[in-house]
């Protein structure tokens, strides 16, 4: 289909910057989920201006973690999405 200027308006999908703002919400998403969550875990004294030593290793580990785990779902839902395009291609071919 054209519109009025000449242009395909076909949908194509998602454009680039698109994609680009989602993929920067949900990586900002992310990360305030995880400064949070080992904030709440690690840093005991709020009223010291610095972390202690203990607290710096906790939230070292905390966030090693986190982004381990990031990483797993990650993978799993890569996966996942891998075996439904092919699903969805097989189903396509049959038809």
């Amino acid at each position: 289909r054209m519109n009025f200027f000449g242009s395909n308006t076909a949908n194509t999908g998602p454009t680039a910057l698109t994609v680009a703002k989602i993929e920067a919400e949900l990586m900002t998403e992310m990360f305030n989920k995880m400064a949070s969550t080992c904030f709440k875990k690690c840093v005991v004294k709020h009223n010291d201006g610095d972390l202690s030593v203990g607290e710096m290793a906790c939230v070292d580990r905390c966030v090693g973690k986190y982004m381990q785990a990031q990483e797993v779902v990650g993978g799993v839902l890569n996966n996942f999405e891998q075996q439904m395009k092919a699903q969805e291609q097989a189903k396509q071919q049959f038809q």
